[in-house]
């Protein structure tokens, strides 16, 4: 094959995976945030859907903001993305620690669910993913400045304050799949 044809497949292989790995991201981020606003945890008019398209105009353009502007104030891309895994892999964290309280808090819903295991399965599944959350957060925190830690840090208080506050607007239907 020609120098150039093997690079092209091999840059363009690499580039097009990443492109459609985001595409489908940005995509699939609106359904948890449209789902957020119906709880009422943000204001139902961002979840407003395009009748034409069926699409979520707003919480596209929110995403694109967000998006855009480490671009414009030129923060580096390992910052961007040792921060949005950092956090993401706290909220991770969360939602084992949530789901070891799913067989008490919602115990009929939990022994129809089609993911319903027995106890110790849980909580050998939670506890393992806890651990390697915090192992995740701690490896990536070692690499991290600290400028970087402590915007983390501000950013995870104020989600957990947001959250405290907007907890009593809050009305969740649970859901489940059954078996």
């Amino acid at each position: 094959m020609p120098k150039t044809v093997y690079t092209f497949f091999v840059v363009g292989g690499a580039m097009f995976a990443l492109l459609t790995t985001l595409n489908f991201n940005i995509g699939m981020l609106c359904y948890p945030v449209a789902k957020a606003c119906e709880d009422g945890w943000l204001p139902k008019q961002i979840a407003k859907k395009n009748e034409k398209y069926g699409s979520f105009p707003y919480i596209l353009l929110i995403f694109y903001l967000i998006g855009i502007v480490p671009i414009i104030i030129g923060l580096d891309l390992n910052t961007v993305a040792n921060s949005t895994v950092i956090l993401f892999t706290i909220i991770r964290m969360v939602i084992a620690m949530a789901a070891l309280n799913l067989p008490k808090k919602l115990p009929e819903l939990w022994n129809k669910s089609a993911f319903h295991v027995s106890d110790t399965k849980l909580k050998v599944v939670c506890a393992l993913s806890i651990i390697i959350a915090l192992l995740s957060v701690v490896i990536l925190l070692v690499s991290t400045s600290l400028p970087q830690i402590i915007g983390n840090i501000v950013i995870l208080i104020i989600s957990v304050i947001a959250a405290f506050a907007m907890n009593s607007k809050v009305h969740l239907k649970p859901s489940y799949t059954e078996k």
